[in-house]
């Protein structure tokens, strides 16, 4: 009799088992990697306005900012990246009319990571020996823990010593100022909201479902530039996903307040994504997000699909196909999804 029964209790945990992996692999994954790219470089002025206003009071932002994308490629490749994260140098130019070169660095991840100061001054380091200029460090952190805090890096020995400090802004710290993130007009606000309330909600996608409802209403009564709605509404699809069945009901739920609005949400932002001038930029980014994506899911997709991928030039059918990659359960659907999107 106890054989019977430790056979049953066997079967009954290899079936509860194989329903949580079955759940797992419905839920799409959050993407905070992507959807903190998709907004940095876009929304620049808007983040250090946000996290670091006194930087952002000394910048001129009526002058040209510049992405100093190979020269941040080379520090990461020199330094070891690691873990996947959200790297971006810029060049600036000050009010008192000198220039600053600033790395912002964000990272999410769910344990500590000891290296993480070394690769800031690493960094840091190997961008001022290749090209002699002062390098202003940033780092926003996304981590669940509340006491690591990591703002320096020195080494030494004998009596010498070398070392750096930067500024870090943790995100996890908002939590107890939902209110007066409800309250900001700046989009930083909303992000940080949509993340906090994705990580909340990690294990309840109907709760996550009325909260991504909530915040995409929030955006279109914000008053925020058209262009910002765009690249906001790209942020929450990628750090709040939602099961096919509830994203059903939230694109219904926004079609409800399209009609009780009498204003297309939807058909707005797809016209912006295609507006003259962002095409390019636009492209590049979602681009990058889908195939960043497709990494990470797919470990092993093969050179012709990545191809075929980078092949797509449309920013709008992109996106389409990040969301089809955060849903497949296979790489047939992967492909499936382009073949559609391409036509």
């Amino acid at each position: 009799m106890r054989a019977r029964g430790s056979v049953k209790t066997k079967l009954q945990d290899q079936e509860q088992f194989y329903a949580r992996r079955n759940d797992t692999m419905r839920r799409p994954r959050d993407d905070f990697n992507n959807g903190w790219l998709s907004v940095v470089r876009p929304l620049l002025q808007y983040l250090f306005a946000f996290f670091f206003t006194d930087v952002h009071k000394a910048v001129d932002w009526d002058r040209p900012v510049e992405f100093l994308d190979k020269e941040m490629e080379y520090a990461v490749r020199a330094a070891g990246k690691g873990k996947k994260t959200v790297d971006t140098l810029v060049k600036v130019w000050l009010k008192s009319g000198e220039q600053a070169w600033m790395l912002i660095h964000l990272e999410f991840q769910n344990q500590i990571d000891v290296t993480f100061p070394s690769r800031m001054f690493s960094y840091n380091a190997l961008t001022y020996i290749r090209h002699h200029v002062d390098v202003a460090s940033f780092a926003i952190l996304g981590d669940p823990s509340p006491s690591w805090r990591p703002d320096h890096f020195d080494y030494g020995a004998f009596g010498s010593s070398t070392g750096m400090t930067f500024q870090v802004v943790k995100l996890l710290d908002y939590r107890k100022r939902l209110e007066e993130l409800e309250r900001s007009d700046n989009p930083f606000a909303l992000a940080v909201l949509a993340h906090l309330r994705s990580v909340a909600t990690s294990r309840n996608p109907r709760k996550r479902r009325r909260e991504k409802e909530h915040l995409t209403i929030k955006l279109h009564e914000s008053g925020l530039p058209q262009e910002t709605m765009v690249d906001l509404q790209r942020f929450l699809e990628l750090v709040m996903p939602l099961p096919i069945d509830l994203e059903r009901e939230y694109q219904q739920a926004v079609k409800d307040y399209e009609r009780r609005t009498k204003v297309p949400v939807l058909t707005q932002w797809e016209k912006m994504a295609r507006q003259e001038g962002r095409q390019e930029g636009q492209q590049e980014i979602a681009l990058k997000i889908a195939l960043d994506l497709l990494d990470d899911r797919f470990s092993q997709a093969p050179a012709s699909l990545r191809e075929k991928l980078t092949s797509v030039s449309d920013p709008a059918k992109l996106q389409q196909i990040v969301k089809a990659i955060s849903r497949a359960e296979s790489l047939a659907e992967v492909e499936h999804a382009l073949d559609v999107a391409k036509r």
